[in-house]
């Protein structure tokens, strides 16, 4: 099905750039090749004619602002540009469609019909909430020459972790202001969950819990900033970059499962990269909201722990290991392999907005139903965690 989108150009204002969804129509933003993050929509950009065309206003489905909220919410003249847009498209009463990328609680100027995010809290999520996977480049073709390596099963799960998971004191010598804010959110003075350590800290915690466990094998490469250290003040170091990206999906690859717990923001990007390359999420759960849960069993794709009993997360990755047979094992790493590049790549993600756009339009009150029974494959073992 092919989606018929409005939107219109003077809306976005000049230095701003066009949210993805326009990129096979009005050209990919350049993009240092150097950069390992560079490409990851180039596959969307050329086949997105499959799934979207531009359409006169008065004959779309949707009507698409041109850039993100997250573009806009900064100028002056950002929140009259969304009214203004919202109300051109409802003059044709054609729903409106918003883009925003990382922040979780800044109110919208309007109240479009779907706002695509990729950071939200499951609890608060309405149909409304159109979320999206936080997209990644195909890490198996970039290092693995589009082979995917499947792992053997052994006597116990070996979990891995690359990245940044820096100390309550290496926080104080970079940033004593945030150390303070640790520290205040430590004694109860502040809420923890909301602020953007939250992640930092339980990231500390969850690879305590592993490492001082019996029942699981922790891989683990912990980095004390970002990128580690490749981007500082303004600048990249993009030699040390490329060096910290292979690494990380070394990490991933070496291991059967790969911990996922959110960063500044209520989503994580591992977790679609550990999806990519076909190995099993451990999700620490802060209240995610996870994208296509109508459509995808996701309890049998990856090990959900609740983020106030990390403790147990040892127990549960263990009894989740046991239950898989050999060739399970391996039928699941191809299932997760197969469930990001269907579902959420960027291509994978943009050929299905139409299942998420019919949700709340309720064409058909037989479409969910049928929608799961075409989506990724069953888990092996017929179970979840």
């Amino acid at each position: 099905m092919r989606l018929r989108i409005w939107s219109s150009r003077r809306y976005l204002p000049p230095d701003v750039l066009w949210s993805v969804l326009f990129y096979p129509f009005w050209g990919l933003p350049p993009e240092d090749p150097a950069n390992p993050l560079a490409g990851r929509f180039d596959r969307y950009a050329r086949e997105g004619g499959k799934w979207f065309e531009m359409a006169p206003l008065e004959t779309a489905d949707l009507a698409v602002l041109p850039t993100t909220w997250s573009g806009l919410m900064y100028l002056p003249d950002g929140a009259s540009l969304v009214r203004e847009f919202a109300r051109e498209a409802g003059r044709y009463q054609v729903p409106v469609v918003v883009f925003t990328w990382s922040e979780l609680d800044e109110p919208l100027p309007i109240a479009p019909d779907y706002v695509v995010r990729h950071s939200y809290e499951r609890s608060r999520t309405s149909q409304a909430d159109l979320i999206a996977p936080a997209w990644c480049g195909d890490l198996i073709e970039r290092y693995s020459n589009g082979v995917l390596p499947l792992r053997t099963k052994g006597p116990m799960p070996v979990v891995g972790f690359c990245g940044n998971a820096p100390t309550l004191r290496h926080i104080f010598r970079e940033n004593p202001r945030q150390a303070l804010h640790w520290a205040a959110c430590t004694l109860g003075l502040r809420k923890l969950h909301r602020s953007h350590l939250y992640g930092h800290v339980l990231r500390r915690r969850a690879l305590r819990i592993l490492g001082s466990s019996q029942a699981v094998v922790l891989n683990s490469v912990v980095r004390q900033s970002l990128w580690g250290g490749a981007l500082h003040d303004g600048t990249i170091d993009l030699a040390l970059q490329q060096q910290v990206h292979r690494e990380f999906v070394q990490n991933l690859l070496a291991s059967d499962y790969a911990l996922c717990v959110r960063g500044d923001r209520n989503f994580s990007y591992r977790f679609c990269e550990a999806l990519c390359c076909g190995r099993i999420p451990v999700v620490v759960d802060t209240d995610v909201a996870f994208p296509f849960p109508a459509h995808i069993p996701w309890e049998r794709h990856c090990v959900i722990v609740p983020a106030d009993d990390l403790s147990s997360m040892p127990k549960r990755v263990a009894e989740f290991h046991r239950q898989l047979g050999d060739q399970d094992f391996s039928a699941l790493q191809e299932a997760n392999r197969r469930l990001w590049i269907e579902w959420l790549s960027p291509e994978g993600y943009f050929s299905k907005l139409h299942l998420l756009a019919k949700l709340r339009s309720s064409r058909s009150a037989s479409e969910p139903g049928e929608v799961r029974n075409s989506g990724p494959p069953p888990h092996p073992h017929g179970g979840g965690s």
